[in-house]
């Protein structure tokens, strides 16, 4: 009985051990807010384009070949949605994790999202907006 109790309890306790320490959730499409996907698609296809022609794109139309490939870079065809200072090259800023490159345009007065030139997507209030670098206009 003894010996049973030792294999049952050798057998239960990385059972045990285990609950719990599952790897972390990775958030679901829908929970991911469709400001963020949108803003994270237009990183992407602005990257490729730059990679693609050498210079980044200087207007929405220069990325609607890559619609296809991006589909969210569609939301960035309706220039009321969000602004992109486009003509922007990210990988020559200065701060680019301190500098926008795309915002909801309601942003600035009422804080939203943003894509930074590093490309990281954050949520920013109008204060820190208003903080952030922003690449010389052409």
């Amino acid at each position: 009985m003894r010996q049973a109790m030792r294999v049952v309890l050798w057998l239960a306790i990385p059972a045990f051990l285990t609950v719990g320490c599952g790897s972390p959730q990775v958030p679901t499409e829908a929970e991911v807010p469709a400001q963020q996907r949108e803003l994270t698609d237009l990183n992407e296809a602005y990257r490729v384009y730059l990679d693609q022609k050498k210079q980044p794109p200087g207007r929405a139309a220069d990325l609607r070949a890559y619609a296809p490939a991006f589909p969210l870079v569609k939301a960035f065809m309706n220039q009321t949605k969000y602004a992109v200072l486009w003509g922007t090259n990210p990988e020559i800023m200065p701060d680019a994790a301190g500098t926008v490159l795309a915002y909801e345009t309601t942003t600035p007065a009422q804080g939203g999202w943003a894509l930074m030139a590093d490309g990281s997507v954050k949520q920013l209030s109008a204060e820190e907006f208003q903080a952030a670098r922003k690449p010389p206009t052409r």
